[in-house]
């Protein structure tokens, strides 16, 4: 009810005010940090940008096999009687977010070895990677998701040792406890986006103590 003065109506209107400022608040604070869409890296159906390589005394090769969606690359490897590895590796010129998630469909059919996932710098020399040593395989198709903070620097000669950008993605299978031969087939490789948190830690709450009786 609206009194003689219009008191009723006044109050009602900066309410309205006040919710219509916080929804364009709300809405400015989101478009500050938007977070893109998944971006498919490469979905498989066209091996040319890939190509095999290996340590000595190992094999590899890459080759076409039915995926998830369309088609994946499989990696054909033998490990021997080594300590070595077998790599699938591409050109990947990538500006990375300051935060995201790389995932990839996965499957094997491969003794139990070491996983790793390395991105390149266009040095060649800077290294990061996600490792994963003894790796159980997969048999069935399954959704790898490698977080950022899942991915450390694991050699070269820079200084600044922050993921920035990539030159280069290289999927290896190193000797672990199995070692010998199998193939492995990825598909659907993508980046996620993360939002970065910027949220400041809650601030400590003050206790009482009981202070120490003094003569």
């Amino acid at each position: 009810m609206t009194n003689s003065n219009g008191t009723g109506s006044r109050a009602y209107g900066n309410a309205a005010m006040c919710v219509v400022a916080a929804v364009l608040v709300t809405g400015a604070c989101r478009s500050a940090s938007p977070v893109d869409a998944t971006r498919v890296l490469d979905a498989f159906d066209d091996l040319a940008a890939w190509k095999a390589s290996a340590s000595d005394g190992v094999t590899a090769a890459i080759q076409p096999v039915a995926g998830v969606h369309g088609a994946a690359m499989q990696l054909v490897f033998d490990l021997g009687n080594t300590s070595g590895y077998a790599v699938a590796r591409r050109e990947l010129p990538l500006d990375l977010p300051a935060d995201f998630e790389l995932a990839f469909e996965l499957r094997g059919d491969v003794p139990i070895n070491n996983l790793e996932l390395k991105l390149v710098d266009a040095s060649g020399e800077n290294v990061w990677w996600f490792h994963r040593s003894n790796f159980e395989f997969p048999t069935r198709w399954k959704r790898i998701v490698v977080k950022r903070r899942q991915i450390e620097f694991a050699w070269g000669p820079t200084a600044d040792r922050t993921l920035r950008r990539i030159a280069a993605i290289e999927l290896v299978v190193s000797t672990g406890t199995g070692g010998g031969k199998g193939q492995i087939a990825i598909d659907d490789l993508t980046l996620h986006p993360r939002p970065v948190v910027t949220t400041p830690p809650p601030a400590p709450i003050a206790t009482a103590a009981s202070a120490p009786d003094h003569a």
